[in-house]
C-alpha cells in the first residue's frame, strides 16, 4: 500500500542527468541568463586531487547552495509528480474504486459521517454507509461485502485517512491481493470521481434533508443512492444511468470475449433463389 525508496545521495549528485535537470528548471524559470548560468555551471570541468581536469557530463558541483536546490527540483518531478501521474483505467466495471468520507449532522446537532464507495468507470455508488464512527475494521468489512456481491476491483484509491492506513486495512489489502493507491496529501482532486459524487450528495441530499437519527439517515441515504444508480442519466455515460452503463459495458465485454457473437450478422439473409418478395 505504501512505497519507499533508498537514495544514494552521493551517487545521485554525481550522476544526475543534466538535460533532465535543465528541463525541470525550465518549468519554473524562463530567464535566459539564469538558464545560461546553470548550464555552464553544470558542465564546468572539475579539477581532481591529482591536478588533472575532468569534464563533467552528469552530476552537479558540490559545496554550493544551488546544487541541493536543483536536486530537490528534480526529485519533485521524478517522484512527487511522476508517481502521481494519471492512472490509466480500463473501461469496465470494477476497474477502479474510490473511497472517501463526507460529514453531516443529525437534527439534534450530533455529527455523523458517510463512507462513500464509487466505481470510477460506471459512476455507480457501491456503498454509502452512515455511522457516527467508522473504524478501519468496519471499512474492511464493508469492502468485503461489496467484493462478495460484485467482484474484486483492479485498484482502490483513497486519501491517507487513518481508517485507510491502519493495520486492519493493510492486512485486508494483503489478504485480498488488491492494489491500493494513495493520492498525494492535500490533492483531493486526484480522487476526483468520489469527490464529485460527494459534492452531488451534499447538494442534492445532505443540504436538503433533516436526519433525526441513524436509522432515518440510513433509509434516506439508501433511497437517494437507489435513485442515483437506477434513475439518474449521466451525460458522461452517454446519457445512461450508472447501472445501465455498467450493464452495457458488461455486455460489450461479453461479446468481445465470445467470437461467435461477433461473427453473427445483424443483416437478414437473402431470400432463396426463386422466391420473390410478395410486396413487389
Amino acid at each position: 500500500m505504501s512505497h519507499s525508496s533508498d537514495l544514494d545521495i552521493k551517487g545521485f549528485f554525481d550522476t544526475i542527468d543534466h538535460a533532465l535537470l535543465v528541463r525541470a528548471l525550465r518549468k519554473h524559470c524562463q530567464e535566459p541568463w539564469v538558464l545560461l548560468y546553470v548550464g555552464r555551471w553544470l558542465k564546468a570541468p572539475v579539477e581532481m586531487p591529482d591536478g588533472t581536469i575532468q569534464k563533467r557530463e552528469a552530476g552537479t558541483p558540490q559545496g554550493g547552495v544551488v546544487s541541493p536546490l536543483l536536486a530537490n527540483l528534480f526529485l519533485h518531478y521524478a517522484f512527487d509528480v511522476g508517481t502521481r501521474a494519471p492512472i490509466l483505467v480500463e473501461a469496465r466495471p470494477n476497474a477502479r474504486w474510490s473511497l472517501d468520507f463526507v460529514h453531516d449532522q443529525f437534527a439534534n446537532g450530533r455529527r455523523f459521517r458517510i463512507l462513500n464507495i464509487v466505481d470510477d468507470v460506471t459512476k455507480e455508488c457501491l456503498g454509502a454507509i452512515p455511522e457516527t464512527s467508522i473504524s478501519g475494521r468496519r471499512v474492511a468489512r464493508e469492502l468485503t461485502a461489496i467484493v462478495q456481491r460484485r467482484g474484486k476491483p483492479g485498484m482502490i484509491v483513497s486519501d491517507h485517512g487513518t481508517e485507510f492506513t491502519c493495520n486492519a486495512m493493510l492486512a485486508w489489502c494483503k489478504d485480498a491481493a488488491i492494489d491500493w493507491h494513495f493520492i498525494a496529501p492535500g490533492k483531493p482532486m486526484q480522487n476526483g470521481f468520489v469527490e464529485s459524487f460527494n459534492g452531488r450528495m451534499r447538494d442534492e441530499l445532505l443540504n436538503e434533508t433533516l436526519f433525526f437519527d441513524l436509522d432515518d439517515a440510513r433509509a434516506k441515504i439508501a433511497n437517494w443512492v437507489a435513485d442515483y444508480n437506477l434513475q439518474r442519466p449521466h451525460s458522461s455515460l452517454k446519457y445512461l444511468t450508472p447501472a445501465a452503463y455498467a450493464a452495457h459495458l458488461t455486455a460489450t465485454d461479453d461479446r468481445l470475449r465470445n467470437p461467435d457473437q461477433l461473427r453473427r450478422s445483424s443483416v437478414a439473409p437473402s431470400a432463396p433463389l426463386g422466391v420473390q418478395n410478395p410486396r413487389l
